[in-house]
């Protein structure tokens, strides 16, 4: 992608922390970002996300080319925000803008640009529209997916039917086949980062995307004892931690 592109080179990446993609679609009752609406970054290297603000000021597009809605999520590794893409008739987008300090942010923001796009959001994986960096942030634009599977459990109050439980099984072995036959391992794999794909259920059917490559890791790449979510880590690798 054009306008300052990062460096996707790959090498061995030590983050332990999880950052979902968060990648979902914006609810009326969603609250607005409570971060400071000053322009540029706070001291922990955090992009300070303001309503209004154009984000990715680069050819053909120097007044900026998307334009921040609201805050969709954020966490140590960074922030999401919902952007209207000026390109195309202001369609919806989610940008992450990783954090710019310390420099391990940034390893870690170019091993998974790379990792995106290989996997090219084939096979129930989300797909990476651009990378780009702004103000010292690497940046990725996203596809818009609905909310998660946590989340739709904590909306309903109650468990997902067999007949659900079954379609996002069946993908979510679809989405890890094909992750695993590129040699990547996602390293976080939980309903908070299992996407539906739109606002409904269509037909009674469940469709979804995997989301938030932010820890994954090529096999042939060296591992660290504890990557990705607490309570989701396989028995094993919490053992021999």
């Amino acid at each position: 992608s054009g306008g300052g592109k990062a460096n996707t080179g790959g090498g061995a990446i030590t983050r332990t922390v999880s950052d979902s993609a968060i990648t979902r679609q914006p609810s009326d009752s969603a609250k607005n970002p409570s971060d400071p609406e000053v322009p540029g970054q706070d001291e922990t290297g955090h992009y300070q996300v303001t309503p209004g603000k154009m984000i990715d000021t680069s050819q053909p597009f120097p007044k900026g080319r998307y334009k921040v809605v609201k805050l969709l999520g954020s966490g140590t590794y960074g922030k999401v925000v919902l952007c209207h893409d000026e390109k195309y008739n202001q369609a919806q987008v989610a940008v992450k803008l990783v954090r710019n300090t310390p420099h391990l942010y940034r390893i870690a923001a170019q091993n998974e640009i790379k990792i995106l796009r290989d996997l090219d959001g084939r096979n129930c994986t989300v797909k990476i529209l651009r990378d780009f960096e702004f103000q010292g942030h690497i940046s990725m634009t996203f596809e818009l997916l609905g909310e998660s599977l946590s989340g739709v459990v904590e909306r309903t109050g109650k468990p997902m039917s067999a007949t659900h439980i079954r379609d996002v099984g069946m993908q979510l072995l679809q989405a890890l086949t094909y992750v695993h036959s590129k040699r990547i391992i996602h390293s976080d794999v939980k309903s908070d980062n299992v996407l539906l794909v739109g606002e409904n259920i269509v037909g009674g059917s469940m469709m979804i995307k995997l989301v938030d490559f932010g820890s994954a890791l090529y096999s042939s790449a060296w591992h660290p004892p504890l990557v990705g979510t607490m309570h989701y880590r396989a028995p094993e690798a919490v053992l021999q931690a």
